[in-house]
Protein backbone atom coordinates (compact mmCIF):
# COMPACT_ATOMS: atom_id res chain seq x y z
CA UNK A 1 0.00 0.00 0.00
CA UNK A 2 1.66 3.26 -0.97
CA UNK A 3 0.56 6.27 1.08
CA UNK A 4 -0.48 9.74 -0.46
CA UNK A 5 -1.22 13.31 1.02
CA UNK A 6 -3.27 15.27 -1.16
CA UNK A 7 -3.80 19.24 -0.73
CA UNK A 8 -6.52 20.99 -2.39
CA UNK A 9 -5.48 25.03 -2.93
CA UNK A 10 -8.40 26.49 -4.13
CA UNK A 11 -8.14 29.69 -6.48
CA UNK A 12 -8.95 32.21 -3.64
CA UNK A 13 -5.99 31.07 -1.38
CA UNK A 14 -3.15 34.03 -1.17
CA UNK A 15 -0.43 31.45 -2.51
CA UNK A 16 -2.66 29.80 -5.77
CA UNK A 17 -0.73 32.21 -8.61
CA UNK A 18 3.00 31.07 -7.34
CA UNK A 19 2.14 27.35 -6.81
CA UNK A 20 0.00 27.26 -9.96
CA UNK A 21 3.18 29.16 -12.12
CA UNK A 22 5.56 26.63 -10.29
CA UNK A 23 3.43 23.43 -11.37
CA UNK A 24 3.49 24.91 -14.46
CA UNK A 25 7.21 25.22 -14.90
CA UNK A 26 7.67 21.57 -13.40
CA UNK A 27 5.14 19.99 -15.53
CA UNK A 28 7.31 21.48 -18.91
CA UNK A 29 10.22 20.32 -17.40
CA UNK A 30 8.87 16.43 -16.68
CA UNK A 31 7.71 16.76 -20.10
CA UNK A 32 10.97 17.77 -21.57
CA UNK A 33 12.77 15.38 -20.32
CA UNK A 34 10.03 12.44 -20.64
CA UNK A 35 11.07 13.55 -24.45
CA UNK A 36 14.42 13.16 -24.23
CA UNK A 37 14.16 9.33 -22.47
CA UNK A 38 11.62 8.55 -25.22
CA UNK A 39 13.65 9.65 -28.13
CA UNK A 40 16.27 7.25 -26.48
CA UNK A 41 14.09 4.62 -26.04
CA UNK A 42 12.39 4.64 -29.71
CA UNK A 43 15.77 4.48 -31.39
CA UNK A 44 17.13 1.73 -29.32
CA UNK A 45 20.05 3.66 -27.35
CA UNK A 46 20.01 3.54 -23.50
CA UNK A 47 17.43 5.61 -21.65
CA UNK A 48 20.08 8.53 -20.84
CA UNK A 49 21.04 8.91 -16.80
CA UNK A 50 19.72 11.58 -14.30
CA UNK A 51 23.27 13.53 -15.36
CA UNK A 52 22.75 13.53 -19.10
CA UNK A 53 19.10 14.23 -19.12
CA UNK A 54 20.33 17.05 -16.25
CA UNK A 55 23.18 18.49 -18.66
CA UNK A 56 20.79 18.26 -21.40
CA UNK A 57 17.92 20.68 -19.97
CA UNK A 58 20.05 22.86 -17.19
CA UNK A 59 20.02 26.01 -19.40
CA UNK A 60 16.18 25.95 -20.47
CA UNK A 61 13.76 28.50 -18.62
CA UNK A 62 11.62 25.81 -17.23
CA UNK A 63 15.08 24.42 -15.32
CA UNK A 64 16.22 27.57 -14.42
CA UNK A 65 12.32 29.04 -12.70
CA UNK A 66 12.31 25.83 -10.34
CA UNK A 67 14.18 26.13 -7.50
CA UNK A 68 17.27 23.69 -7.93
CA UNK A 69 16.25 21.01 -5.66
CA UNK A 70 12.83 20.88 -7.19
CA UNK A 71 14.00 20.83 -10.42
CA UNK A 72 16.12 17.93 -10.10
CA UNK A 73 13.70 16.12 -8.71
CA UNK A 74 11.49 16.38 -11.90
CA UNK A 75 14.53 14.62 -13.72
CA UNK A 76 14.24 11.76 -11.82
CA UNK A 77 12.45 9.55 -14.63
CA UNK A 78 14.93 6.99 -15.32
CA UNK A 79 13.70 4.59 -12.64
CA UNK A 80 10.10 4.84 -15.02
CA UNK A 81 11.56 3.83 -18.34
CA UNK A 82 13.97 1.22 -16.67
CA UNK A 83 10.88 -0.48 -14.91
CA UNK A 84 8.75 -0.21 -17.93
CA UNK A 85 11.58 -2.12 -19.86
CA UNK A 86 11.60 -4.93 -17.64
CA UNK A 87 7.91 -5.05 -17.17
CA UNK A 88 7.77 -5.56 -20.87
CA UNK A 89 10.08 -8.09 -20.83
CA UNK A 90 7.96 -10.15 -18.36
CA UNK A 91 5.02 -9.76 -20.23
CA UNK A 92 6.47 -11.33 -23.27
CA UNK A 93 7.87 -14.11 -21.23
CA UNK A 94 4.37 -14.29 -19.84
CA UNK A 95 2.66 -13.94 -23.40
CA UNK A 96 5.59 -16.95 -24.76
CA UNK A 97 4.33 -19.47 -21.81
CA UNK A 98 0.70 -19.06 -22.51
Amino acid sequence: MRLVELHIIKQNHKGFREIDKMSFFSKNLFKCAVYVCRQAFFHGQPIPTFNQIYHELKKSNDYQTLPSKVAQLVFKLDKCFKSYREAKKEYQLNLQQS
